[in-house]
């Protein structure tokens, strides 16, 4: 599966709730935005449709996988995270 720039514009509970489907897949690559100059991010809460940046590897997410490519399109800085899900993570 390929998800690119949506998880960043949902709150935490929504995003949760989608990684609990990675299990379905066998190779999953997420790409959302990061802060550029530390290239991870808080993974605050925000509303249904807004944004903020991302970093699924972190807490709450705190999911498995390898930041296989970071890059810049002119307004924010990007990470794709490859997944090869064993188990559901965790609630």
């Amino acid at each position: 599966g390929f998800v690119r720039d949506v998880l960043q514009h949902l709150p935490n509970a929504d995003v949760k709730a989608f990684l609990a489907q990675l299990p379905k897949y066998k190779h999953v690559l997420l790409t959302n935005g990061t802060d550029w100059r530390t290239l991870t991010a808080e993974n605050t809460d925000i509303a249904l449709g807004d944004y903020r940046p991302l970093d699924l590897t972190r807490p709450p997410f705190d999911v498995g996988g390898k930041k296989v490519l970071t890059y810049d399109d002119g307004k924010h800085t990007h990470q794709m995270l490859h997944v090869a899900p064993a188990s559901p993570p965790q609630p």
